[in-house]
Parts: C-alpha cells; sequence; structure tokens
C-alpha cells in the first residue's frame, strides 16, 4: 500500500541509479522501493526535460532514458507549476525599469 509520502527526486539521484552498476546502491534501492509502491513520485515536465537533457549529456543510451520516463508518467503523479508573481513585485520590478530607463536618459 502506497503511503502519503511524496518526493521529487533530484537530478543526481536519477543519474546515479541508472548510472550505478551495484545492486546495493543506495541511489537503485530508491527507485526499487518506488517501483514497490513505498512512495509516490512527483514530477513536472521541467523535471522531465531536466533528467531527460542531463542523462544525455552523460551519454545515457535513449532505451534507458525512455523506460525510466515511460515508468515515471506511468506510475508518478503529474504536478503543473504556476509562476505567480505578486502585484507588489510587479510594481517593484516596474519601478526597476522606470528608473533604470530614467538613468539612461540622464546619461545620454
Amino acid at each position: 500500500m502506497k503511503t502519503s509520502f511524496r518526493v521529487v527526486p533530484d537530478t543526481n539521484v536519477v543519474i546515479a541509479s541508472e548510472k550505478s552498476t551495484s545492486k546495493s546502491s543506495p541511489n537503485k534501492e530508491f527507485f526499487d522501493r518506488w517501483r514497490n509502491d513505498e512512495f509516490e513520485i512527483l514530477y513536472s515536465d521541467d523535471t522531465l526535460l531536466e533528467y531527460i537533457e542531463k542523462m544525455r549529456e552523460l551519454n545515457i543510451s535513449e532505451e534507458i532514458i525512455k523506460k525510466l520516463i515511460r515508468a515515471m508518467l506511468e506510475l508518478g503523479k503529474h504536478i503543473s507549476i504556476i509562476i505567480c508573481l505578486s502585484i507588489r513585485l510587479i510594481r517593484m520590478i516596474s519601478l526597476f525599469f522606470f528608473v533604470q530607463k530614467t538613468e539612461m536618459r540622464l546619461i545620454s
């Protein structure tokens, strides 16, 4: 039975689990426990893209990459990341650009 424990694996854990040749590797154990339903992996579009990019940089085979991503898509839970800027932050950014523009005119 799956617990309410949820994780977003760091890219280094994902890569180490795929590159490790040891059956007793903690990184391999992490994914074995996930496949045994001991916890749930959360992923976003950005995390999947990062996993793919980094594994390709390290010349991990496309077959292994596809297998891992397919498992995450089937067994993990997709989350959407929504970027929300507060009105205060938007005002600060606008003020920064206004001041910068004004300074440029004074210099010219």
